[in-house]
């Protein structure tokens, strides 16, 4: 069988998103793409905050030192162009019992001081990877 008319499909290629975009992962990991980890500062660390009666998690830029820091910490390896970045929430989300159980995708809002805010309330696009999906159905 020949390639000819073929052409190779180079994944760093593909432009990343522009819009900002948070992924809440099963289990609790959060994952947040560049365009929305720049517009916050690129912080080391974020501290969480959360207003039970919205629904709505606030990451607030903070110094590693902070004690009430998150480390961010990015996904993907040196040839990823524009990794994710992640903060690992399972405690906190288990201490408020924000479901976990599948990934969903939010469009975050930012306060002028810097601020990320997701709304849990807002319609949520479903992010469950392929693979997920075919151990789902096995």
């Amino acid at each position: 069988m020949s390639l000819d008319g073929y052409e190779l499909f180079d994944k760093k290629a593909v432009p990343s998103t522009s819009k900002p975009w948070v992924t809440l992962q099963k289990g609790g990991l959060l994952s947040i793409n560049t365009m929305a980890y720049q517009k916050i500062g690129s912080p080391e660390a974020v501290e969480v905050l959360y207003n039970k009666a919205e629904r709505k998690i606030a990451l607030r830029p903070a110094p590693m030192d902070s004690p009430r820091a998150f480390p961010v910490r990015k996904q993907g390896g040196r040839e990823n162009i524009r990794p994710s970045n992640l903060v690992s929430l399972t405690a906190f989300c288990n201490y408020h019992g924000i479901e976990t159980n599948s990934a969903r995708r939010y469009r975050p809002e930012f306060t002028d001081d810097g601020v990320l805010i997701v709304d849990l309330a807002q319609e949520a696009a479903d992010a469950t990877g392929p693979r997920a999906k075919s151990a789902a159905r096995a």
